[in-house]
This record gives structure tokens, C-alpha cells and sequence, in this order.
């Protein structure tokens, strides 16, 4: 196995950063990243470490896979021990992402649950704000009357308004 240089004490073309988790490929930079060094032949095996962190559907695995067959690389995937090289690796990586799909929907269909009962119960639903309330509720009023992200930080930033985490400086997304 050749394996690829390090980026901040990893392998990067093995064991791709903790990406957003978006569902597709073009979201996640380290993925991508990882799949570029492949392409470019700089690495000939993607090792990674929960196939979660691989692919969100069986489809998407299969199109790995797919590609990683066709261009001529490995995948070994270290949560299940699995290694596709081989037919039967083949095989069990499938199963298991299947398994892992079906997974994900039964999470999905019980934290949508848990959203529409806390909604029915007036509760928040989801992560609560890290904002101040004042200060959230100041930026909702300046958004209605109209006002930029960049105006709107622009003017926190003079007040010298803390971020959520204590950072000096409000960035427009």
C-alpha cells in the first residue's frame, strides 16, 4: 500500500476530515480532497473510518465502490473491518451499508418525531441559540428594517458586541 503525506496528523488521502454533513460528495472538502489524491494517483487506497463518514446511502456507496474499481484503488473501511478487495468484503461492505441507511432513516424519522411533539407543545425544537436573546432579537429587528448581514455585523462589530463565543469580531456568513 503506497499511502499519501499528512495534513494536520493524518493521512488525508485515508482518513478524510470530519466533513459538514451534507449528503453530497461536493460538500465535504476532505472527501473530495481524498478522492483528488486518488485520482492523481498520490494514494492507491481510501481507508476510512466509520463508513458513515463515507457514504449517506447505499447508492452512493455503490458508486464508490464502482470507482474505486474502475480507477484501480482499494477502500477499507476500519469500523467494520472490511476490505474490498475482495469479493466477499464486497458483499459484507454492501450489507452493512445498508444497514447503516436504514439506520440513519430510523434516526431521522425519530428526531422528526421529536420535533413535531416539542412544536405541538410550544417547546423549541433542534439545538437552542447561543446568541443573547437581546442581541438575536437586535439583529432580527435591523434584518426587517431592511438591513445587510455585512451592515448588520458591521455595526455590532463597532458596539463591540461579542460573538456567541466570546470572539471580538462578527463575520457575515
Amino acid at each position: 500500500m503506497r499511502l499519501s503525506k499528512t495534513v494536520g496528523g493524518q493521512l488525508s488521502a485515508m482518513s478524510p476530515t470530519r466533513d459538514s454533513q451534507g449528503a453530497r460528495c461536493v460538500k465535504r472538502p476532505g472527501l473530495l480532497e481524498a478522492l483528488n489524491m486518488l485520482d492523481a494517483g498520490e494514494a492507491d487506497v481510501l481507508v476510512c473510518a466509520s463508513l458513515s463518514r463515507l457514504a449517506r446511502s447505499v447508492v452512493d456507496l455503490g458508486n464508490m465502490m464502482a470507482k474505486a474499481e474502475k480507477a484501480g484503488w482499494d477502500l477499507i473501511v476500519l469500523d467494520f473491518g472490511v476490505d474490498t478487495t475482495t469479493p466477499s468484503g464486497r458483499l459484507v461492505m454492501n450489507v452493512m451499508a445498508s444497514v447503516s441507511q436504514f439506520e440513519s432513516g430510523i434516526i431521522g424519522e425519530r428526531a422528526a418525531m421529536t420535533h413535531k411533539q416539542r412544536k405541538a407543545q410550544a417547546k423549541r425544537a433542534g439545538q437552542n441559540p447561543i446568541l443573547d436573546d437581546a442581541i438575536r432579537h437586535r439583529v432580527a429587528a435591523m434584518r426587517a428594517a431592511g438591513g445587510t448581514q455585512q451592515g448588520i455585523a458591521d455595526i455590532l462589530n463597532a458596539k463591540k458586541v461579542p460573538t456567541a463565543n466570546g470572539a471580538a469580531g462578527i463575520a457575515p456568513r
